[in-house]
Parts: structure tokens; C-alpha cells; sequence
């Protein structure tokens, strides 16, 4: 809605709010996130949705539009950055927008995009490494891109399990579009990510239309009754600070083994400086590095050592241009 159409902008503490004149009910919040350090939000797009939409310039504006689940519903979210470093303008539209659930959305985009630091450090490190600057030509200013909630990424990890990536994103999209929930007031926005308790009520035949495999319908129901209760077991570990206490808790839960809770550490949790044996990295490892061989984990560990406390992040940009890009 805009302000022509009869709407007026408030602003308070942390929020500008726009009401309408005729029934004075709140429809849009507009909040600025800060960014610290070096961001580009066309290049962290790129990453989260290679498969579904053409590469954004990220030296141009660049605008993002999703649906968020909350309590009771969904909201649209657009999400613009003028130019790379610049903040981020966040819209939050639907009647079910208010300050809790603007508080929600706004922390789930800080730590969506790896926004919560000053990542300054990390990108002057990386310019100093031939191999990474490589990459950061291709990715300018490329941050960690998370899942918006751990539980997206749980779901998300076991439906894309043994699918190549182009096609795990299409289930993931097809789930997303047949079991989500479109924000009610917003006719024309795209059906949010269902979260726990949608995907309970669901049922498994909508799950199997959707084009989820029999097994893992059965695999994220279990895990869906297992976090039954709020705050559940998935955002209770954003609290802690100890990765592999984080990764032990996480393998109790049903369909969650050692490599899933591995991979949602690293794309769910966002830790920053943890360094796994994991098969992508390593092939990454040989091919940017220009080795003759696989390398073991020696060899890993000592070409990772400059980057402590960034580690985690110097596998992100690895795997992914590893992922990603056809440019040796």
C-alpha cells in the first residue's frame, strides 16, 4: 500500500508504522537494518535462489520479496538495499504486522543474511589469499546465506537428501507452494515456507502431490512431533555457543545423523568458526587451490588456520563457488 492511498506514516521507538485513515488498523512497518562491513544483498540472492530466479547485479538497487510464517498466519516482507554496503529497507505488509512480529522478521533477515557482525576482518583476510579473492571477483562481498529458521533447514536438508541441487530446491519450492501459507490480506504474495505446525496439520497425501518421496514425508513428520512445544528443541540451540554440544543434541532428533546436523550448524546456526570433514569442501579444497590431489585433513586444517575465528565462512565461499560456478 502506498502513502497516496490514504495512509499515513508514525514513526515510534524502533518502527515506522503506516495506518490507514479509514480504519485506523496497522498494515505496513518499514525498519532500516544497518549493515557493518562489506554486503551485497544481489550477491547473497544469487546464492539463495540460483535455481529459481536470473542473477541480480550486485553493484545495482536489488529488492527481495518473500512471505514469512508467524503466529496466527504469514506476512510479506520486501527487502530493497540502494547500493552495495548500504542498509537494508525492510517492509513488513498484513494485518497480522505488529511489533512482535516485526521483531521476529527483522531477526530472522539479520541472521538470514549474516548481518549480526562486522565481518571486516574476514574480507581483508580473504583479499590476501589469491584463491579467495578469486572467488570474492565472482561473489563480491559474499556472507554466509542462511535458512531463515533452523526448522526451514531441517526440512529443507532432509527433502533435498541424495537430489542434486537444482532438484531439491524445485521439491522445496513445490512444498513451499502447495502446503504454505499466503499471507491472508495479501492475495498476490507468494505462500510462505510452512513451518512445524503447518506441516503437522498437513496431510501426508498433500505432502506426496506435492512430490515428496513416501520415506521422507514419514522422516519430517517424526521430526515435526519431536519438537512439539514452544520454543522448540531446533530454536532453543540458537542459544548455545558450543558447536558440538549444538551437534550431539541435534542427532538425537529423529532423521537428523551426523552430516545433516553438520550441514544445519553451518547453514541453520550460522557458527562462525567450525571446520568439518565434509566431501564438498574438500573437492572445493583441490580444485580453487589448484592441488594435484584430494587433500586430507591436514592439509584442509592448515589452509583454514589463517582464517580462525572465520572459518566456517571461508567453507561457505568455497563450497558454494564450488557449487556454483563453472569459472576455475
Amino acid at each position: 500500500m502506498s502513502e497516496g492511498g490514504g495512509g499515513r506514516w508514525r514513526s515510534r521507538e524502533r518502527w515506522e508504522y503506516l495506518f490507514t485513515k479509514q480504519s485506523g488498523v496497522e498494515v505496513e512497518i518499514r525498519h532500516i537494518i544497518p549493515v557493518q562491513g562489506p554486503f551485497r544483498l544481489g550477491t547473497a540472492l544469487n546464492v539463495l535462489q540460483r535455481y529459481e530466479a536470473p542473477k541480480r547485479n550486485p553493484a545495482r538497487t536489488v529488492r527481495y520479496t518473500a512471505s514469512f510464517e508467524v503466529p496466527g498466519g504469514a506476512v510479506e516482507v520486501i527487502v530493497r538495499q540502494e547500493e552495495p554496503g548500504g542498509p537494508l529497507d525492510v517492509r513488513l505488509l498484513g494485518k497480522l504486522v505488529d511489533d512482535t512480529v516485526a521483531d521476529l522478521v527483522v531477526g530472522r533477515l539479520i541472521r538470514m543474511f549474516s548481518l549480526g557482525l562486522n565481518p571486516t576482518g574476514f574480507f581483508e583476510k580473504a583479499e590476501e589469499d589469491p584463491h579467495l579473492r578469486l572467488i570474492l571477483a565472482l561473489y563480491p562481498d559474499l556472507r554466509p546465506v542462511l535458512y531463515p529458521t533452523p526448522f526451514e533447514g531441517a526440512v529443507r536438508t532432509l527433502l533435498a537428501l541424495r537430489l542434486p541441487g537444482e532438484e531439491a530446491a524445485q521439491l522445496a519450492a513445490n512444498v513451499r507452494e502447495v502446503c504454505g501459507i499466503v499471507p491472508a490480506d495479501r492475495p498476490h504474495a507468494e505462500p510462505a515456507f510452512p513451518g512445524k505446525w503447518t506441516l503437522l496439520a498437513v496431510s501426508d497425501r498433500l505432502l506426496e502431490v506435492a512430490g515428496v518421496p513416501e520415506r521422507k514425508v514419514a522422516r519430517i513428520k517424526r521430526l515435526c512431533s519431536a519438537l512439539v512445544g514452544e520454543p522448540d528443541l531446533l530454536d532453543h540451540l540458537q542459544t548455545f555457543a558450543d558447536p558440538m554440544k549444538a551437534r550431539r543434541i541435534l542427532e538425537t532428533l529423529p532423521g537428523i545423523g551426523r552430516r545433516v546436523a553438520e550441514h544445519l550448524l553451518l547453514r541453520a546456526y550460522g557458527f562462525q568458526d567450525v571446520l568439518f570433514e565434509d566431501d564438498r569442501l574438500f573437492l572445493a579444497v583441490k580444485r580453487f587451490y589448484k592441488l594435484p590431489d584430494i587433500p586430507d585433513v591436514t592439509t584442509v586444517e592448515r589452509l583454514a588456520e589463517p582464517f580462525i575465528p572465520w572459518r566456517s565462512w571461508w567453507m561457505f565461499l568455497l563450497t558454494v563457488a564450488h557449487e556454483t560456478s563453472v569459472i576455475v
